[in-house]
């Protein structure tokens, strides 16, 4: 991009100079866009700065250039090949952005091999290869989301059937010689350090968390939001007991002591969420006319009660021996408020139509991994054989 694009701004490095570009790249990156480089035509290094420094001083954080560059443009400008090598040169120097590039191309790389074996499936090409696409593409969607969901969101439901395939490609590439040595030199020279407590659960969010819209579609791994007058006549009505004895005696291992007060009892009763957690698939109800949805209810813990709660702020429900059987805990995630973790409970299993859970509010959306591994765990609770113990 060149600098001066006022006529007659000549080497003027004020705002006015500067204020075209920055509607510029308002206009085409979103905070959505990722990281991005700015190169800037220029023999003029002060002015690239001046430049660089506006844009960090003035540009929403969202917005700003992962780095900038200056190259000259009588020496490139002319020279394509030339300029194609000193940008991937300039590349190099920003060890992260390159290797998230790496892996970006990967990512295209396995989608593209994915997209080919679909093509080759039926073996027909031409005219005649287009509708065995389609044939092939009704076929996975059905199978993976059932026939509702593929009819309603098809592409969702074939995305859904594809992604293990795409993750297998992925994970199972050739292994690229230079790129592992080159992330190897990258990673040695970096000295990272080790992340705290707050980039754990940001982390943690990233690879377990979906954020949903109010009127995100009903999928596995759904987390919706309870209203404790939802669960009250079911807990209540079978225990005959208060919600801050609810939540210590069948969701929260407490910590002996710290809740001293009706106060602060009713405190902490306020601040935990009841949650309700889809486990069934939608293909389990791919032939039937009523769907009714599998899950097991829940509560959120929010950080500022963690010091009331034995959380040990690790994913294992083996913390707590007493109830290691029926309790789930997930890491600790991170949300507008602070960190906050969801411990389920294997002994309230709940099966809901899917028009009641219409009604209900989509908070997140566990991933894959993590929504299995608690899907795994009811179902190993439920099957577990009964013995005679004394303890």
């Amino acid at each position: 991009m060149d600098i001066n694009l006022l006529p007659g701004a000549g080497l003027d490095v004020s705002a006015r100079t500067f204020s075209p570009i920055m509607a510029i790249i308002r206009k085409l990156i979103s905070p959505e866009n990722g990281p991005y480089a700015l190169v800037t035509w220029t023999n003029n290094p002060n002015a690239h700065d001046a430049l660089s420094n506006h844009l960090q001083e003035h540009l929403d954080p969202t917005l700003r250039p992962s780095a900038t560059f200056c190259l000259s443009k009588p020496d490139y400008l002319e020279d394509g090949p030339s300029l194609i090598e000193k940008l991937k040169t300039l590349q190099n120097e920003l060890p992260g952005l390159s290797m998230l590039l790496d892996w970006e191309a990967a990512v295209i790389s396995a989608a593209d091999r994915a997209v080919l074996e679909i093509m080759k499936l039926s073996e027909r090409f031409g005219l005649a290869g287009g509708a065995a696409v389609s044939e092939a593409v009704h076929a996975v969607s059905h199978a993976a989301a059932g026939n509702v969901e593929a009819k309603a969101r098809p592409f969702r439901a074939f995305t859904n059937g594809m992604s293990a395939v795409l993750a297998d490609r992925l994970d199972y590439r050739k292994p690229d010689l230079q790129a592992e040595a080159a992330w190897q030199r990258i990673l040695a020279a970096a000295n990272v350090g080790n992340p705290n407590d707050t980039q754990k659960a940001a982390l943690n969010t990233f690879f377990h968390v979906e954020l949903l819209s109010s009127d995100a579609p009903s999928s596995f791994g759904v987390v919706y939001d309870l209203k404790y007058s939802d669960v009250r006549p079911f807990l209540e009505g079978r225990f005959k007991s208060s919600r801050e004895a609810l939540l210590a005696n069948e969701f929260l291992p407490l910590k002996g002591g710290t809740l001293k007060t009706d106060g602060d009892k009713a405190k902490f009763a306020r601040s935990c969420k009841w949650r309700f957690v889809r486990l069934g698939a939608s293909c389990d109800h791919a032939n039937n006319k009523t769907r009714v949805l599998d899950g097991v209810l829940a509560v959120e813990v929010p950080e500022v009660s963690y010091t009331a709660v034995n959380l040990h702020e690790r994913n294992t429900f083996r913390d707590f021996p007493d109830k290691r059987e029926w309790l789930f805990q997930t890491p600790p995630f991170k949300g507008a408020k602070g960190r906050y973790s969801v411990i389920a409970n294997m002994r309230y299993r709940v099966s809901l139509p899917e028009a009641r859970l219409a009604d209900l509010k989509p908070v997140i959306r566990l991933r894959e991994a993590l929504a299995s591994e608690l899907a795994t765990h009811v179902a190993n609770f439920s099957t577990r054989p009964g013995i005679v113990e004394f303890r």
